[in-house]
């Protein structure tokens, strides 16, 4: 919902995931954002202020929302908070969970990415160790005579 109400701005010409902060608001449908977060925002404002797990417990209670079942954005939350509790193991399984759900190439590229990103090592992710830091572009490529995009290095199976 939240994404969905991002719509148009999401993404680029090329289809490439636009970052929230280089987002076009005027084309955003404000009032599905609003149900979106609405749902998953009580649990990240409570991870940001306990910790990871307690939003994690959060986004547990969310997995009985119909609105969100099978839902990818679920996943993704999950992914993060995962991450930023260490998890690494558990953090990439739900990244590529919900690379698997979305129908968003941009937004699946985005997710595969950041599942191969955690499984490189520690020291070879830059002095500073937080998510968004050291979030890289995707590199991607597009497979000759077809629509497809696959990230480098990474199968497109979740």
């Amino acid at each position: 919902m939240h994404a969905a109400g991002r719509g148009r701005g999401r993404t680029g010409q090329d289809g490439e995931l636009i970052r929230l902060t280089k987002q076009d608001r005027t084309l955003w449908d404000r009032e599905l954002i609003s149900e979106g977060v609405a749902l998953v925002e009580p649990a990240l404002s409570k991870a940001m202020v306990h910790g990871p797990a307690a939003g994690l417990d959060l986004l547990d209670a969310l997995d009985q929302d119909g609105r969100l079942n099978e839902h990818h954005r679920l996943d993704a939350v999950r992914a993060h908070l995962l991450e930023l509790a260490d998890d690494r193991e558990a953090a990439i399984t739900r990244y590529r969970t919900a690379a698997g759900r979305t129908t968003n190439i941009a937004e699946r590229i985005y997710l595969l990415t950041q599942a191969a990103r955690l499984r490189e090592p520690v020291e070879h992710r830059g002095a500073d160790e937080s998510p968004r830091a050291n979030e890289p572009e995707p590199r991607t490529r597009r497979e000759p005579g077809s629509a497809a995009v696959r990230v480098v290095g990474e199968s497109n199976q979740p």
